[in-house]
């Protein structure tokens, strides 16, 4: 069974007159589809969730 999960999150102020460059929205660089599992396991993330809950089934392979 594969089972996709993604997050997306923005957070937006309109008031503020200052511009965001992409090194400031992503001060981390971009995560890596390799980097994920071992990133978010054991996080209180919604990805961290996900993959604790995923990873207690065992038909199910995480990473």
């Amino acid at each position: 069974m594969n089972i996709l999960i993604a997050t997306f999150g923005q957070e937006t102020n309109t008031f503020s007159p200052d511009r965001i460059t992409a090194t400031q929205f992503l001060p981390n660089g971009w995560i890596k589809a390799e980097t994920i599992v071992d990133g978010f396991r054991g996080t209180g993330r919604y990805l961290g969730g996900a993959i604790r809950a995923y990873t207690q089934e065992e038909n199910i392979k995480v990473g």
